[in-house]
């Protein structure tokens, strides 16, 4: 009889950068927040599928159907429909605030699209690894 072993790899990493919690904890209390390494456009995130060999097609097709696929993604949000991104995750509308009753105006301002994570993406999450890149403002503390 074998024994099989999964080989866990990982896929990804993120740096995480840890602050001072404000809100209740105490002192000593922390929140991480991840650190973005760049805010990528459209065509950014395009050229990486080409780079990367995802997509075989032209740059510039993929690039305006990516353009009319996001417009037509918020013009059905905007009509009330949620969309589910290829088991990845969704995007729906969200009302926030207090209502005094059925007749209480609900205004634009408190509509809101949310993010819920799926399978798909939750799966792929547990495989990134995240480096605490340490307390922010700790090292400015420090005296040589």
């Amino acid at each position: 009889m074998a024994v099989i072993n999964e080989i866990t790899e990982v896929l990804h990493k993120i740096e995480a950068k840890v602050y001072s919690n404000y809100l209740g904890r105490g002192e000593g209390a922390y929140v991480a927040r991840a650190q973005a390494e760049a805010s990528l456009s459209i065509e950014d995130v395009c050229a990486a599928a080409k780079n990367r060999g995802g997509f075989t097609g032209q740059y510039e097709d993929l690039v305006e159907h990516t353009q009319v696929f996001i417009n037509e993604v918020v013009y059905q949000l905007l009509d009330g429909f949620s969309v589910q991104l290829g088991g990845f995750c969704s995007l729906h509308t969200r009302i926030s605030g207090t209502y005094h009753g059925a007749n209480d105006h609900i205004g634009a301002e408190n509509l809101h699209i949310a993010f819920r994570t799926l399978g798909r993406l939750k799966d792929l999450l547990i495989k990134v690894k995240i480096e605490n890149e340490g307390i922010v403002g700790e090292s400015a503390l420090t005296v040589a």
